[in-house]
């Protein structure tokens, strides 16, 4: 019966006694072998091969008839040259994107200074300091999205890994392992010198306190916040991308199957949330025409994502159970 199963399914996947064996990780005639019934595949094939056809462990084994929806997907397979294409790529993309979301952190930046010092020195009025800070901040947004969309496009061949289910082979997913244990002493280095540059970036402002600064002083001192936040971005997002290409490979963590049922159901909230941020800025700052203040929703805009987007995983998680 595990003979007829293993041929069976294999033809509806349209391959190879060669290719299931790469998948596998064994040789085409261990493939022959079994399904002629001359010997029998090892525990462990035999749970690859029900993650391999999207079937249960009981379908193989057990004389029952086939459902009409046990392959859930057509589940495609990943080889080496592909997954260490899709690494080489995350790590030249991965500075480019952090410099994007580093910019767009960045972009209050000439907005402040030059209404704070329209106001400290007099150097031009309010309404030029506003405009040209504006236009400042746009342009400055504008390169970052720029950046972001150009690279996030050559992601793009790649989605899959995100949000479907793959198989890799023995021989790559050891490789991927190993590359993913190199790299760990340097994910870590890159996160606790964002950490720490995050949480330097309130020391000016303590010191602005201490000293009674002036209402100017406030504002360079906010500058230099968003500086160093922006500086920590390069940190985090640099360091953190190319661990996550090991794990969509090896689907671990965040890209695990269950993880990845749960990202492809909200896959609308990000566009709808920064869309709705985007609307509420512009909005805000033309009634208000206090660009300097309104240009605080990012940051404060960044940290309730992150909650909301735990919060809806977590709703998502229960419902599913």
């Amino acid at each position: 019966m595990l003979a007829d199963r293993i041929m069976e399914l294999r033809k509806k996947k349209g391959w190879s006694q060669e290719e299931l064996g790469e998948c596998l990780g064994v040789s085409r005639q261990s493939v022959s072998k079994w399904e002629t019934g001359l010997s029998q595949p090892d525990l462990d094939n035999i749970l690859q091969m029900s993650e391999v056809f999207g079937v249960t462990t009981d379908y193989l084994l057990k004389d029952a008839p086939f459902p009409e929806d046990a392959v859930a997907e057509d589940v495609r397979r990943v080889d080496r040259s592909t997954a260490l294409t899709y690494i080489d790529l995350v790590c030249s993309v991965a500075k480019r994107i952090a410099l994007g979301v580093g910019l767009c952190v960045f972009a209050p930046i000439p907005l402040l200074l030059l209404a704070g010092g329209a106001d400290y020195h007099g150097l031009m009025t309010e309404d030029a300091a506003g405009g040209f800070g504006v236009a400042l901040m746009l342009v400055i947004i504008a390169l970052g999205v720029l950046l972001l969309v150009l690279n996030g496009l050559k992601l793009a061949p790649y989605e899959y890994l995100e949000k479907e289910a793959v198989v890799i082979d023995k021989e790559t997913r050891s490789l991927v392992e190993e590359l993913k244990t190199a790299y760990e002493p340097r994910f870590r280095a890159f996160v606790a010198v964002g950490i720490v540059l995050c949480i330097l970036g309130v020391v000016p402002m303590m010191i602005a306190v201490a000293f009674h600064a002036s209402d100017f002083g406030y504002v360079c001192m906010a500058a230099m916040l968003l500086l160093m936040v922006s500086v920590a971005v390069q940190f985090l997002i640099g360091g953190s991308m190319p661990k996550g290409a090991y794990q969509r490979l090896l689907q671990e963590g965040d890209y695990s199957k269950e993880e990845k049922a749960t990202n492809q159901k909200l896959s609308w909230l990000p566009g709808v949330y920064w869309l709705s941020v985007t609307a509420i800025f512009l909005i805000c700052g033309f009634l208000t025409e206090e660009w300097e203040l309104v240009g605080y929703i990012w940051p404060v805009a960044g940290i309730l994502f992150a909650v909301l987007w735990i919060i809806a995983k977590a709703v998502t998680a229960s419902q599913k159970k």
